[in-house]
């Protein structure tokens, strides 16, 4: 079934790697010849499957699939939304593929259906589909189906109820009680109390145990106290992805229900809407050990041998953290190596009696990863706050449960590179002609956390701002590093109007990395500017790829000098590894699989339409847009090598002086640009009134920014006079 006939590539020939020959000339010197290299490069390749590679169907299972089709067509039809035929294939293949009868039940399927496929339509068509199907009762054999559905967003889950039930009613009527078809598995948020879901308004914070009736004198009047007695009641189970995690290996509590005739039956098709946690890092560094202390100290149990045991936990722990650092210590030297596992047992048996006695499960997950690490082993990585890293990857325990994945961009996330995953094949038919990236190279252009830096270059965050309130005029998506993102915002014009603004923020404001996945609020975007890139620290990458590409016996196989020898494989230079290339690759398609996700933000995702979309970015890597022009294809890609005169005078105006004043440029420079009205002034008097040397003015006048400004205002010089008393004036018409 994975054979050739099944490969499917993604991206084609990608060069990640380029070594340049070095010559040498006759007197000795050595130089690299920039026109002689070798390269190195790759296609990534997925098996993509049909239905019928995926499951056994037959002829009920098809007449359900075409059912799902006509109410997914039918709701395009009803929005006045064009279709086109790839999205009506996909409702049709998808369908098939989630009701067959699995012939691998250990794999999970991902259906890589682009942002805009109509991914929410067609859940929403499907389970509207279901619900008739669980209506009609002994008339079908989908009856009884039950099923579990699961998304980033609560508020999207809840949307999804409201239509549902505006859709179909009730399930079940008991006298005045109704019990619905679906029913939202709660968790705590920042917006639970604002929503009627928790009734303690003095939670800020989620906390471990919080909702539970010793913590929370609200509990027996909240839904958390019976939400889980209640939802068995009705087929569709709705959760959100940190509740899945939250459930793990225990989500097999929820797969039955019980139906109207009190008889139990199977829930057993559980669809994750978004990618879930694949990878299974935990940082390891002195914050970790006190979060641990605290758990400790702050834990609330009553009798006379607390006292006691919380002092055997703390010691315990104390002893430990010293291992820690004894260790951190020997490896201080290297930027990233390997450090092997050295015991079997970490934890006293003692002292797992004793947290479970007075904590229980809080936090057991960091008591895990430190025994983790001394037993199998960690990476070392000494950031500017040194710490180890855990490696891994999440052990889906979805047992007896039918698994789907729906991820836009699975292809080209590295993450999915397991044999636990298979993929549905869906052809992306749309082009992307309508697309165009605008790519800002010169070095000014640079919008990296460190050149965003505010206390260091205030200037960059203003001079962006100012060019995108000058640049557009239409609706425009603008993202940036959480840290930038009010700083920028206050100093844009027509927030909330012309640009978008995160609807989740008390005030205006535009969105932040890693806030955006899942939503469809910037839809009607037709351009998109994205202020930096949203990487990871080096060593992020690094363990993250040792955790999905790495055989973990070999890896932390004990040998002589082991961290000396990894160290040099991990070598690192500018944020790249010299020798370990895959490391690299995974960086790349991250960042792109990422910015991705962004452009499809706006109005890319309507794939009916075809009106010009505008993205404008800003000195990134050459890799990930190599990657990128060919996930779009054949969209339209210009470069600029020139400095915006935003960035260019802000780089003079936005310069901190000693005293908080401006100096002699920026005073000038002001006066010329605002302050001054065009009236005929003397060279000689502008001069004085800045003193401003000869030989000075010459350097100023000459300066690109001024030359800018005035050009801009149409600045005209003038000669009066003759010989000695010869003067020169500027003025504006």
């Amino acid at each position: 079934m994975d054979g050739e006939q099944n490969k499917k590539i993604i991206i084609e020939d990608f060069e990640y790697k380029r070594e340049y020959t070095k010559k040498t000339t006759i007197d000795g010197k050595t130089y690299i010849d920039g026109d002689n290299y070798r390269y190195w490069s790759r296609d990534i390749v997925v098996s993509a499957l049909n239905p019928e590679q995926i499951v056994d169907i037959d002829d009920d299972i098809k007449s359900f699939a075409k059912e799902t089709q006509d109410k997914f067509i039918q709701l395009f039809d009803a929005r006045n939304n064009k279709i086109t035929e790839g999205q009506v294939t996909f409702s049709y293949d998808a369908t098939m593929s989630i009701m067959g009868q699995v012939k691998n039940p250990d794999k999970i399927t991902v259906i890589p259906a682009k942002a805009g496929f109509g991914k929410s339509s067609y859940i929403y068509s499907f389970l509207s589909t279901l619900c008739k199907h669980i209506h009609s009762g002994a008339f079908t054999s989908f009856s009884k189906q039950g099923v579990i559905i699961v998304t980033d967003k609560i508020e999207a889950l809840r949307q999804l109820e409201k239509d549902i039930y505006r859709e179909k009613g009730n399930y079940h009527q008991d006298g005045k009680y109704g019990t619905k078809y679906t029913y939202i598995l709660e968790a705590w948020n920042k917006n639970s109390f604002r929503d009627g879901i928790c009734k303690n308004e003095a939670i800020e914070a989620y906390e471990y145990g919080m909702c539970s009736p010793m913590e929370c004198p609200y509990y027996d009047k909240c839904k958390m106290s019976y939400q889980k007695q209640q939802q068995v009641y009705s087929p569709i189970l709705l959760m959100t992805n940190a509740r899945l995690k939250q459930y793990g290996e225990r989500i097999d509590e929820y797969s039955t229900w019980i139906d109207s005739n009190k008889k139990e039956q199977i829930r057993d098709i559980l669809i994750i809407d978004e990618k879930p946690i694949i990878i299974d890092n935990y940082r390891i560094d002195t914050n970790l050990f006190s979060t641990l202390k605290k758990t400790v100290e702050e834990t609330k149990v009553n009798g006379a041998d607390v006292i006691i045991t919380k002092e055997n936990l703390l010691n315990e722990l104390h002893g430990i953290e010293n291992e820690v650092l004894q260790l951190r210590n020997k490896v201080s030297e290297h930027r990233n190596c390997i450090c092997c596992g050295t015991k079997e047992s970490v934890f006293t048996d003692d002292f797992k009696e004793r947290w479970q006695s007075i904590i229980g499960y809080k936090n057991i997950d960091l008591i895990n990863a430190v025994e983790k690490m001394f037993n199998q082993g960690s990476l070392w990585c000494n950031a500017d706050v040194p710490y180890f890293k855990t490696l891994g990857i999440k052990e889906f325990s979805y047992t007896g449960f039918k698994t789907y994945i729906f991820d836009a961009t699975s292809e080209l996330d590295p993450d999915y590179e397991d044999e636990r995953f298979q993929f549905l094949n869906i052809e992306d038919y749309k082009n992307y002609e309508n697309v165009t990236f605008h790519i800002y190279w010169a070095k000014e252009m640079n919008m990296s956390k460190t050149a965003l830096d505010y206390r260091k270059n205030p200037w960059k965050n203003v001079a962006v701002a100012q060019w995108i309130n000058n640049k557009f005029k239409d609706k425009t998506y603008v993202v940036t590093y959480k840290d930038n993102a009010k700083i920028v915002s206050q100093h844009l014009k027509n927030l909330g109007t012309i640009i978008f603004i995160d609807s989740d923020e008390e005030r205006p404001v535009i969105p932040h990395f890693g806030d955006t996945k899942g939503s469809n609020e910037f839809k009607d975007a037709k351009n998109m500017v994205q202020i930096g890139w949203n990487k990871a620290p080096s060593d992020e990458y690094l363990a993250q790829c040792l955790s999905r590409n790495t055989v973990f016996e070999k890896l932390f196989e004990q040998q002589e000098d082991k961290a000396a020898r990894t160290a040099a494989i991990f070598e690192n230079q500018f944020g790249f590894f010299k020798e370990y290339d895959e490391a690299n690759i995974y960086m790349w398609r991250k960042m792109a699989v990422e910015f991705e996700q962004e452009v499809f933000r706006t109005c890319v995702r309507d794939f009916s339409a075809d009106n010009a979309v505008d993205i404008y970015i800003f000195k990134p890597d050459k890799k990930v847009i190599s990657l990128i022009r060919q996930r779009f294809k054949k969209c339209h890609v210009i470069n600029y090598n020139n400095v915006p005169e935003e960035f260019q005078q802000q780089k003079i105006l936005g310069r901190q002086t000693s005293d908080g004043n401006d100096n002699k440029i920026q005073m000038f420079i002001k006066w010329l640009k605002d302050e001054w009205n065009g009236s005929k002034i003397g060279i000689a008097d502008i001069k004085v009134k800045f003193e401003i040397s000869d030989k000075y003015w010459g350097k100023l006048n000459s300066n690109p920014v001024v030359k800018d400004i005035k050009k801009k205002r149409k600045v005209k010089t003038m000669r009066e006079g003759k010989g000695s008393s010869q003067c020169y004036y500027w003025y504006i018409k």
